[in-house]
């Protein structure tokens, strides 16, 4: 069950960054947007993606980390004042994130 609501959260994110890539007038909203629900995946499926078979958690933190990388460029593209503490908010997830996946492929190499 876990699994599954993983994957729609992934794919919403996968969204998410489908509307960055064609449309050319992101605005606050957009990163806003992104910003909570990247808040909101971290907070609900962390826990259960450290739990995970370290192959399938390592799938999903590969894609989590290439969504976040693409959002955080386009977002510091057109930044504005009013975006600078969202950048710096899911710089700051994007590094949790990626933090508890080294962990994770640390463990992978001592099993």
């Amino acid at each position: 069950m876990q699994n599954n609501t993983i994957g729609l959260g992934l794919n919403l994110l996968s969204s998410l960054t489908n509307i960055a890539k064609t449309d050319t007038n992101i605005d606050h909203n957009y990163i806003n947007t992104f910003s909570k629900v990247i808040d909101f995946f971290y907070k609900t499926y962390i826990s259960t993606l450290k739990s995970m078979e370290t192959a399938e958690s390592t799938k999903i933190f590969e894609e989590i980390q290439d969504i976040l990388k693409y959002n955080i460029e386009i977002i510091e593209a057109i930044s504005t004042d009013k975006n600078k503490r969202i950048i710096t908010s899911l710089k700051a997830t994007r590094n949790k994130i990626m933090k508890e996946y080294i962990k994770i492929l640390k463990r992978g190499e001592n099993a």
